[in-house]
């Protein structure tokens, strides 16, 4: 499921950054199209390792089941990967840059919570209930 979900997410913000990169009025017919063969090489490459789960490829042992099973867990790792490789091929062979993923400066929760729980601030009733999942 979790992998489905990274899926998902990988997926969705390719696509997102390509209609934005097709929106805009200052983008080359180059630059527009790198995207388009970006984005499809991301998702294809995601696809193509997820369902290797279910095939035969390495063969039938234990071995390839745990490699088989690696590379579709990790497949929008590798998809994502491949995608960003090709475009720093392109950049070297033909000195088209596109703009990069956007990456957070630091670590922090989503809504600027602190991490961990104070059970100092909890009712008794909430400090007993968190014993129940470690029980």
């Amino acid at each position: 499921i979790f992998a489905n979900l990274i899926s998902f997410v990988l997926i969705y913000e390719a696509c997102r950054g390509l209609m934005a990169l097709l929106r805009d009025p200052n983008t080359s017919t180059e630059k527009a199209g790198v995207g388009f063969i970006l984005t499809l090489l991301t998702v294809g490459v995601s696809r193509a390792l997820n369902e290797l789960r279910g095939a035969i490829f390495f063969g039938k042992t234990s071995l390839s089941q745990r490699i088989r099973e690696y590379l579709s867990e990790f497949a929008p790792v590798f998809g994502l990967g491949f995608a960003i490789a090709f475009a720093a091929a392109v950049e070297k062979r033909f000195g088209l840059t596109l703009d990069g993923l956007p990456v957070p400066d630091g670590l922090q929760s989503t809504l600027g919570r602190p991490w961990r729980v104070q059970l100092g601030a909890l009712p008794w009733s909430g400090r007993f209930a968190a014993l129940i999942p470690a029980a």
